[in-house]
């Protein structure tokens, strides 16, 4: 799986129109998931296969936003942040068609009732969504511009670091797990963005840049 996620590193994301499929490294690894999915349902009931595939999605997410440290062309526009979206996107939908259907020629005559249990783990699959959602939240983050990320970063460091509510003013309080971590929020300053260099004085387009993909 780290082979596929790693081609990301390769890839431009500084991009002249709109993307509408996802890019080939991610297809390549959701045909590998698949595949991988189809032989160990053989084997596996649907309870231990949902737990092999269970903790991807943290391995997916968290590798791509650590990504933008290892791209070779550290520019990204507008179409290159709805890539990543969309990278996102297929790889969660890929990961709930396995966790919703994963087990069903192994799982026989109970398939149905099966099937029903693993769709009504909810916190699992809720969990996956989140990650995603996590993951997109950030690669947005790339549209901000220099004044308005530093602002976003400022006030949550300010609210990871406040005790919240809960902890009230006698007590010591709970401070709030950053929403991203510092060597994230650096790989987001690292990154030329049309939003970036309008702001300070440019065109929005590098000299160099790639009229296609």
């Amino acid at each position: 799986m780290f082979y596929f996620l790693h081609r990301m590193s390769t890839c431009t994301y500084w991009l002249a129109g709109e993307p509408t499929e996802p890019e080939p490294w991610v297809i390549d690894l959701n045909r590998d998931l698949t595949t991988h999915e189809d032989e160990l349902s053989r084997y596996l009931a649907v309870p231990k296969l949902n737990y092999v595939f269970g903790g991807l999605a943290t391995i997916m997410t968290t590798t791509m936003r650590h990504g933008l440290t290892r791209l070779v062309d550290k520019r990204i526009n507008k179409n290159g942040v709805m890539q990543l979206n969309r990278n996102c996107f297929a790889l969660q939908q890929n990961l709930t068609s396995i966790a919703v259907t994963g087990g069903a020629a192994a799982a026989g005559a109970v398939a149905s009732a099966a099937l029903a249990a693993v769709a009504s783990n909810s916190g699992s699959l809720s969990s996956a969504d989140r990650l995603f959602d996590h993951a997109r939240q950030y690669f947005e983050l790339l549209n901000y511009t220099e004044e308005d990320l530093k602002q976003f970063i400022d006030e949550q460091t300010e609210a990871a670091a406040s005790p919240s509510a809960a902890g009230g003013s006698g007590g010591a309080g709970n401070s709030r797990a950053p929403l991203f971590t510092k060597d994230e929020y650096n790989a987001l300053r690292d990154i030329k963005t049309p939003a970036k260099m309008v702001r300070a004085g440019g065109s929005g387009k590098p000299s160099d840049s790639k009229s296609g993909k």
